[in-house]
């Protein structure tokens, strides 16, 4: 039944409107629709249950209630704000959680300047997001996460479980905020690359520095010849005293490795040289400097018949006096190793005595001489 307006007329007791009887009807009519709907009033009949503060809205299995005292809308947990007509939007708690859920057609949008999550005591940022401007994540109200026109800034430690794909370069702040940075480059590549870093501690080079490696740095025997460039290493690459003996292996050293004039006396210790040293025919005349044999260099019993060649010793070899007669062996001078008119007077002023013998050794003649 709809509603029923009484008729009061324009003017008091002008007998335009309703009497007594057809306005007492309505009156009646309207309040028993209303009493249908809502019961007698202590005991409502559709639902609704209502104190003297209080309305309760009954469910068929959850409820919710307008708090008076606490001027708040109260659903009972599993109880439903629902809204659109699909039920689309679905606003509850189910004893545990709390859900904002978007259930039918379209997204959740929220709409404002800046949007702040924050915790239940409302003292902590979790999340700020700011019209035209930066996106904040946070860490127990630190600021973590930003973003930026130019992109995103972490604080503190990245840690990825799996692969970070970046563009062309990555810049390092380091431990100073300013305007100096360190970038990390790569060339555009035109295959897959990879650069794998070893299982250890250390420093990275690059070919930038200088004296950057050090012999600490080098495992023993990681330096082969092999991972030698051909002239890779130079005189001036060797330290002074940084290659002693101990570090070249036998046969290490060929005359085919050691330059013409690399080697002069300065660079041989004293006794470094030895005979043993020495492989035959290495040494030949053309390789002694003139003078540079004396005496004092050749050690008793060294020179023998058998180290001189035919021809070798002239006159011109021999000086003055060089030849007496405790450096001549018994029988040692023979006819044949006498030119002819070698010895003359001269020579016979100072003997006393001449010996002249036969090829088998007997004598033949003594004669006396001058210095008898």
């Amino acid at each position: 039944m709809a509603y029923q307006s009484l008729g009061l007329g324009s003017a008091a007791d002008d007998g335009t409107g309703d009497n007594l009887r057809a306005g007492g009807t309505k009156i009646n009519a309207n309040f028993s629709e209303i009493y249908t709907l809502f019961g007698t009033g202590t005991a409502l009949s559709s639902g609704i249950s209502c104190g003297q503060d209080d309305i309760t809205f009954v469910g068929s299995s959850y409820n919710a209630v307008w708090d008076k005292s606490a001027s708040a809308f109260a659903f009972a947990d599993n109880a439903k704000a629902i809204f659109g007509t699909g039920s689309d939007l679905q606003i509850f708690h189910d004893g545990s959680n709390s859900y904002i859920k978007d259930a039918g057609t379209g997204n959740i949008t929220m709409q404002a300047n800046q949007v702040n999550f924050v915790n239940a005591a409302g003292n902590e940022t979790l999340l700020q997001v700011n019209q035209d401007g930066a996106v904040l994540l946070l860490h127990d109200n630190n600021q973590k996460l930003t973003t930026s026109a130019s992109g995103v800034s972490v604080t503190g430690s990245l840690v990825a479980s799996s692969s970070v794909e970046v563009g062309a370069y990555i810049i390092f702040e380091g431990s100073t905020d300013n305007d100096n940075e360190t970038t990390l480059q790569v060339v555009d590549p035109s295959a897959d690359r990879t650069i794998t870093l070893p299982n250890e501690t250390g420093t990275v080079m690059t070919t930038g520095g200088t004296g950057n490696v050090t012999s600490a740095m080098l495992a023993d025997n990681s330096v082969t010849a092999a991972k030698i460039a051909a002239g890779a290493v130079g005189t001036s690459e060797i330290a002074d005293g940084s290659i002693a003996t101990a570090d070249i292996a036998d046969d290490a050293i060929t005359s085919a490795k050691i330059a013409d004039n690399a080697i002069i006396t300065a660079l041989i210790t004293d006794s470094a040289v030895t005979s043993a040293k020495i492989a035959d025919g290495t040494i030949v005349a053309a390789d002694l400097a003139s003078n540079a044999v004396t005496t004092a260099k050749i050690t008793d019993a060294n020179v023998t018949t058998a180290k001189i060649a035919d021809n070798a010793v002239t006159t011109a070899k021999i000086p003055d006096n060089g030849i007496t007669a405790v450096k001549i062996a018994s029988n040692a001078v023979t006819q044949s190793k006498m030119a002819d008119d070698s010895v003359g007077s001269a020579e016979l002023n100072t003997l006393s005595t001449l010996l002249i013998k036969n090829s088998s050794g007997s004598t033949l003649k003594t004669c006396h001489c001058a210095g008898a």
